[in-house]
């Protein structure tokens, strides 16, 4: 994704992040609807492969070979997780941007896959780490890496560097962003109680306010090469 970077960080509010996510979902439901069905069906026909093959009986001369089977399946099914995340944030990403984009690109992240593989993981060590020493490390590590991902998709920058960029970015933010945290956790309630339906909006719109504030943080208001600047 060629193009020139930001303009520099940029101020935001939670109110205001939430009223443009809401604004931007509106005028781009049919995309953010089919992309978010399209994630679901099929990590959840993954799922229920999963859970086939796990619940599958074996005896005890089988037991090596199926568990072997068993942690292949589940390092495929985080890799297409991994694949699809950087198709769904690089489409967060142009509608808040207001470039074009098509559906298509949720399935075009095969290029950055790996990368993203290898990042959520170093994040699930690192933050499953912190909390595991108490929990408010936990939150300071999860939310001074939370664009991380962001960077992955954004970017052609490594695990490291993405988790870099994304530590610096957030320094001076995480108590916005811890608040924007609670208010996106009181939007997917919402959602959840219009009887689920309403997770087909609140879920698309979660994605796209954490867009926008990534855009303003990390002054990227458009897609380019990571500068020097934006590193440890």
């Amino acid at each position: 994704m060629a193009g020139a970077t930001g303009d520099g960080p940029q101020p935001w509010e939670v109110g205001e992040v939430l009223s443009e996510a809401w604004t931007l979902f509106k005028d781009n439901a049919g995309l953010l609807i089919d992309a978010f069905a399209a994630t679901i069906a099929v990590m959840g026909v993954l799922q229920a492969v999963g859970h086939f093959i796990g619940a599958a009986p074996v005896g005890d001369a089988a037991a090596t070979a199926n568990s072997a089977v068993i942690l292949t399946f589940n390092l495929v099914s985080y890799a297409t997780k991994s694949w699809l995340t950087v198709g769904a944030q690089r489409i967060n990403l142009a509608v808040v941007r207001n470039e074009p984009i098509e559906f298509s690109e949720l399935f075009g992240g095969g290029n950055r896959a790996l990368t993203m593989f290898g990042t959520g993981f170093l994040m699930a060590l690192g933050i499953g780490g912190a909390t595991l020493l108490l929990i408010i490390p936990g939150i300071i590590v999860a939310l001074g890496w939370q664009f991380a991902l962001f960077y992955v998709a954004d970017t052609d920058t490594g695990a490291i560097e993405a988790l870099g960029a994304s530590w610096k970015a957030t320094h001076g933010q995480r108590g916005a962003l811890f608040s924007l945290a609670l208010a996106l956790v009181l939007v997917n309630v919402v959602g959840l109680l219009a009887c689920g339906v309403g997770l087909l909006a609140s879920i698309p719109v979660s994605g796209l306010a954490v867009a926008i504030v990534f855009t303003r943080i990390s002054g990227r208001k458009h897609s380019g090469a990571l500068s020097q600047s934006d590193g440890f």
